[in-house]
């Protein structure tokens, strides 16, 4: 049984083996010739190839190109990078050619102050917990001393009076106490405005001879005419220039009066009040900006409020607000 399948496998084995020599041999060339060389390969010119196809083609003028690269968006992106560049390179010339020394310490450095913050008081519950006593934080803004020339510091001033004049906050409270701007009179008698003039603890000036006509410029003798007065606190004392406007003039005036009846106090570094209640846009503002509002900086205080029914429970809660003669012998 083994033997004629041995001999079957084999013969099956032995015809393949023809098959395949077969098979092999059929898809050899007959005349099998050599590949031509490069030297041997006729050489055509490439203008035989392009000119045929450029027929009829003009490569576009010097005008062209200028107005199509103009057209696309890589100049517009190209505009942009450059005056980027520009505005970085002539802000840095400015930093540097046209800014005092005192400037470029406080753009470096800049100010720091200290400045004391109130606690704030306890809530006050009835038995029921309801609140008879509470808090409300509200935004102010300082300025503080930051060794300015006047030049420089009233062009703070101004830039400030502007910002507040935008969100109308109230910065004219101090000056108003004494003198009026709009109508240039004095609120208070001449004789108390006199009395105030000569005090050593602010201007320290002395009694108008007779006789004598008084002068803006005069550093020794009172002002009784408050136009005299308006102008020797503008040029002598806050060096306000000529330049700015009538408004200009008095809304800086307003703003270093301001600091003026605090100055001992701003000299030595603490900051002064000069809006009170502002709302938290123009704290942003003030705190990204510092490098334009040179010494100004936020702060947060807290106003005490009650309930109407707390003037029942002074026992409790204390004054609720501040009372006149008549009140305090009740």
């Amino acid at each position: 049984m083994k033997g004629p399948f041995k001999k079957k496998d084999g013969k099956e084995k032995s015809d393949r083996t023809n098959k395949t020599s077969v098979s092999s041999s059929s898809f050899k060339p007959a005349n099998q010739s050599r590949r031509p060389t490069s030297q041997q390969m006729p050489k055509k010119d490439w203008r035989e190839y392009e000119e045929p196809r450029l027929e009829g083609y003009r490569l576009p003028s010097r005008k062209q190109r200028v107005r199509a690269f103009f057209k696309s968006r890589y100049a517009f992106l190209g505009l942009i990078f450059i005056l980027c560049f520009l505005l970085l390179t002539g802000s840095v010339v400015h930093i540097q050619l046209f800014t005092s020394d005192d400037t470029k310490d406080l753009l470096e450095r800049g100010v720091s102050r200290q400045m004391t913050v109130q606690a704030a008081r306890g809530n006050i519950y009835d038995g029921n917990g309801n609140q008879v006593a509470y808090n409300e934080p509200i935004k102010n803004i300082y300025i503080a001393y930051a060794n300015l020339e006047n030049d420089r510091f009233n062009h703070v001033l101004l830039e400030l009076s502007h910002l507040l004049d935008e969100y109308d906050i109230t910065y004219d409270d101090a000056v108003s106490d004494y003198i009026e701007l709009d109508s240039m009179t004095y609120a208070m008698s001449e004789e108390d405005m006199l009395a105030w003039q000569k005090n050593t603890n602010y201007l320290g000036l002395k009694d108008l001879p007779e006789g004598q006509v008084e002068s803006a410029l005069d550093t020794q003798f009172v002002k009784p005419t408050p136009e005299v007065f308006f102008e020797f606190m503008r040029q002598v004392k806050f060096e306000i220039p000529d330049s700015y406007s009538l408004e200009e003039q008095k809304k800086v005036f307003a703003l270093r009066f301001k600091i003026y009846l605090s100055n001992w106090f701003f000299q030595q570094g603490q900051p002064i009040e000069i809006g009170v209640d502002v709302p938290d846009e123009l704290v942003h503002i003030i705190d990204e900006q510092n490098y334009r509002y040179i010494g100004v900086m936020s702060g947060e205080t807290f106003k005490r409020n009650y309930i109407s029914d707390a003037r029942y429970m002074a026992q409790v809660v204390g004054y609720i607000g501040d009372i006149n003669a008549e009140e305090h012998e009740e």
